[in-house]
């Protein structure tokens, strides 16, 4: 029988997909605010956090969002 693997958490996963243009304006323990610039053909792979919440701006054009839990 195979042990199940555990999904270990990743401080920083922004190697792992490409978008225009990161920024990041403020951070101190817990809290943390990135700017993310996406072309209309990029996309952010699917996630989940445990502690940590997102909010999201639009500034031009449109986003699709998909929750697991909506």
């Amino acid at each position: 029988m195979q042990a199940r693997q555990q999904a270990q958490p990743v401080k920083d996963a922004s190697h792992l997909y490409e978008v225009e243009r990161r920024a990041r304006h403020a951070e101190r323990p817990g809290f943390r605010i990135s700017e993310l610039q996406l072309s209309p053909t990029q996309t952010v792979p699917w996630h989940f956090h445990t502690n940590i919440a997102d909010t999201f701006y639009v500034l031009e054009g449109q986003m699709r969002l998909f929750l697991q839990d909506p």
